[in-house]
């Protein structure tokens, strides 16, 4: 019943856990993917402002309609991709907490749950010491079992995470290349 107990707390903990940083983690893409995208429109429509106002703007216009934007116009482009790239440091900062929380949530869990046991065979009447101590034994395997299901569930969110990473920075890349486009 102890181990029962533990492992549903322990599983509870995980699924809590997943869902805390798959949340948080999208969140963020999405809040640095807005941050790239603003700052990119706010940077080419004040350059856009000042190179097609005055008496040679019109011309300047048809210049970069038929022969594409200028250069410089690409470092936009990659201030945005670092605005992105250092807002999701800061996401990934988060998620690292809450990981370790959580992580470290269910560990204590273990832990507790094994002293739990620890304590109920100490409590034994001398004559079911060995009886509560061989299946104290044959517990410690599952509590292990569940200590590597923790520890797997730390690698599979790492690997997940720095998958939908680059997923992000991917599209990120791929609406660079569209706005040169559209530019």
């Amino acid at each position: 019943k102890i181990y029962e107990k533990t492992k549903n707390q322990v599983d509870k903990t995980l699924e809590e856990l997943d869902s805390k940083v798959q949340k948080e983690f999208d969140a963020g893409a999405e809040k640095a993917k807005k941050a790239f995208e603003d700052h990119v429109d706010k940077k080419m429509k004040e350059y856009k402002d000042e190179r097609y106002s005055g008496f040679w703007g019109p011309g300047k216009w048809l210049w970069d309609k038929l022969f594409g934007m200028p250069d410089e116009v690409n470092a936009f482009y990659e201030e945005g991709r670092d605005i992105f790239i250092e807002k999701m440091d800061g996401v990934i900062d988060k998620v690292v907490k809450i990981m370790s929380k959580g992580l470290t949530k269910a560990k204590k869990q273990i832990k507790d749950g094994k002293q739990k046991v620890q304590n109920y065979v100490e409590q034994l009447p001398e004559d079911l010491k060995q009886v509560g101590e061989e299946a104290a034994q044959d517990i410690e395997g599952k509590f292990e079992e569940l200590e590597e299901n923790v520890n797997s569930m730390n690698d599979e969110l790492i690997d997940t995470l720095s998958s939908k990473y680059q997923e992000n920075l991917d599209a990120v890349d791929s609406r660079i290349e569209e706005m040169k486009e559209a530019n």
